[in-house]
This record gives structure tokens, sequence and C-alpha cells, in this order.
């Protein structure tokens, strides 16, 4: 569960792993009567993950508020007591597969996760999420999900309506949050066993604490992944996403997005996606394989906002670079370990020379993290 700084339970997974709990037994009492032969089709599955990871910079802090936080400066902006951390990562999934069209898969699943900082408590967070996937051929499927965020802090900012009445002083550094709900649908084919190809459509709503609500934002994702077995060592995949994302970019009920002074976080990204996965010779007869994976966005700020009024976002487009490395050993056949290697980069520009050094001061960063997981897996 999550509890805030005055011991009030604001989120608890425990009724949702119940109903995960309760999900494939409900399944499997609806479809009793088949028959035994039908009931040795279905299947569920468990999978319970625990992670260890370093995060080399859990709030993406610039070299700049690095320097500050090491420095003592601006007091009341950090409620951290370390700008790295140490942090826990717990999930559960299960999912229940069964037949409702002949000989066609049928899979229901549902997922629930934590991630807990060691020491930085304030940075703790939870998700839940259910999917449904059913095949209309023997390669062909869709799947309908559903995934939700009670709150995720990103870190203090000063709230401007604040600075107004009390001035720069560090009661209006004001803690930015949101909560996150998350649709989605995809639907692929695989092509001669080799090829797959996958059409994916996400909608994303952003709800900000009442500090922040100029930025809640609805966020559509339009993408489009292939996947190309070489031979039965090698795959490779590409993959590109568009995405727009429109925030409210007003907070009080009189104003407008076209009226309004807030400052305006909407923006179009085109993000590619390249990566590949390898199988490597057995370790002690048993199987292993080497993943790598990188992205890189390019989002464009559509603000139109004064500069003065909006210097975070007016004229502004980010870089972002990501890779992703992971190593998996199966120790046994229902025990995975993995470990990994991520790392971040983002890069702010604007064509406005005046602020050129203030945003890139802002939000340029680099970020790393080194996790270590087991994944337990249980078939029946």
């Amino acid at each position: 569960m999550i509890i805030n700084r005055n011991n009030t339970v604001l989120f608890s997974l425990k009724p949702y792993l119940f109903l995960l709990v309760l999900m494939p037994l409900f399944f499997h009492s609806s479809l009793y009567a088949k028959g035994k032969k039908q009931r040795k089709e279905q299947k569920w599955k468990l999978e319970v993950g625990q992670a260890f990871i370093y995060d080399s910079n859990i709030l993406k802090y610039s070299e700049k508020y690095i320097n500050r936080f090491k420095n003592g400066i601006n007091n009341g902006r950090f409620h951290i007591n370390t700008y790295d951390d140490l942090s826990l990562y717990s999930s559960l999934r299960i999912s229940y597969r069964f037949r409702i069209f002949g000989k066609l898969k049928t899979r229901i699943s549902g997922n629930a996760s934590r991630r807990t900082y060691i020491v930085n408590n304030i940075k703790t967070w939870s998700q839940i999420g259910i999917g449904f996937q059913q095949y209309f051929t023997k390669k062909a499927s869709f799947k309908l999900f559903y995934s939700y965020i009670p709150e995720f802090y990103v870190r203090h900012f000063r709230d401007e309506d604040w600075v107004e009445v009390y001035g720069y002083t560090p009661e209006t550094f004001q803690p930015f949050s949101f909560s996150k709900n998350h649709y989605g649908f995809w639907v692929q084919n695989t092509f001669s066993r080799a090829t797959k190809l996958r059409a994916s459509v996400t909608y994303a709503q952003y709800y900000h604490n009442q500090h922040y609500t100029e930025y809640d934002s609805k966020n559509l994702t339009l993408g489009l992944s292939i996947y190309q077995r070489i031979n039965k060592l090698f795959e490779v995949m590409c993959a590109y996403q568009f995405i727009t994302s429109r925030a409210k970019a007003y907070d009080v009920a009189t104003e407008t997005i076209d009226n309004s002074t807030h400052a305006d976080a909407s923006y179009e990204e085109d993000k590619f996606f390249l990566g590949f996965k390898v199988r490597l010779p057995e370790v002690l007869k048993r199987k292993n394989n080497f993943h790598l994976r990188a992205s890189y966005g390019k989002r464009y700020y559509s603000s139109k906002r004064y500069l003065e009024l909006d210097r975070l976002h007016a004229g502004r487009v980010d870089d972002n670079l990501r890779i992703y490395a992971t190593y998996n050993l199966m120790v046994l056949n229902n025990l995975k370990v993995s470990t990994y290697y991520y790392w971040f980069q983002r890069s702010s520009f604007t064509s406005a020379e005046l602020n050129k050094n203030y945003l890139s001061n802002e939000k340029n960063y680099h970020q790393y993290q080194i996790g270590f997981e087991i994944v337990y897996n249980l078939k029946i």
C-alpha cells in the first residue's frame, strides 16, 4: 500500500490482488461443463518477480540541480535524501488460457507491481493492469488492455500561483505528481513462422495534483512493430510510434486554453525503436539469451505562449535516447534470472537564443539503471 507522511493509506493493492487470484477460478467454473478433454487444454499461469535496481538519478535532475542538491541550495525544492537510490521491484502476473471459439485460444491476464525505493520513499509507486487477448486465426490475435497508476511523484517545482502571493520562498515548492489511466489495443499476425507484424493504439489520461492541473493531458499513441526471426538463434525488431499529447493548459474555470497564461505542455513526438535478441550457447545445459534495444524520440512542444510566460515549453524540442541491455538465464525450467543495464539521456533545445542555456540547464539529464531480477513461473 501507498502511505503518505501522515501515515494515511492512499492506495492498497490487496483488493486487486484478490481479484487477480479469483479470475482463473471464475473462468474455470464457467467452463466446467465442457468436459474433461476441454478442461485439460485450459491453463493458468502465475509469474512472480523480484528485482533489485540501482538508479543513478531517480528524479531525472540536470547537472545544475544535482550540484544544487549537493551544495544545499534551493531549500524547499529537494524532498529526497539522495539523488540516486536502490529500489525493489516486486511484480505479480497471472493469466488464464481457455477456448471460446473452437480451437482458437483466449487469454485473460492481470498484473500488479510495486517499486519501493529504499532511501527515498517519496518516489515509491504502484501499478495494476488487466488484459484480454483473443486469437481469430492460429497465428493472428488482438489484445485489449488497461493499466492504472494511482500516484507517481515526479519532483517538487515552484507553484507560480503561490509565488505571486509568497514570493520566492521555500513554501512555494510543491509536489508535482499524477495518476494515470492507460488504455490500449493491438492486433498482430505471424507470417511464415518468421515475421510478426503488430499495430497498436493506446490512449492515456494524466491527472495531476491540485497545484499543477494545467498539466492534465490526454495522450494518443499509434504504433507499428515488425519482428523478424533470422534463424533459430537470432531475431530483430524495429518499430515506430507517433505520439500526440494535448495538455489542459489552464487551471481555473474562468480560463480556456486560448486565454490562459499558464504553461502549455502539449507536444507531438516521433519515436523509433531498433533491437535484437540472440540465443547464446547453453551454460551448464541451461538456455540463455541476450536482448539489446534502443529507442530515439524527437519531441516537438507546440506551446503558443510567449517565451516570458512559458520558458519551459515555448519553441522547445527534445531529443530522447534510451538503450536497454538484458541478459536472461533459465536456472530451472520455471526459474529465470536476469541482469540488465538501462541508459537514458534527454537533450532539450530551443530556437530562442535567449532561452537556450536556461532550457538545457533545466531539462538535460543523464541516467542509468543496473538491475538483477528473479522470476518464478508456475503453469497448471
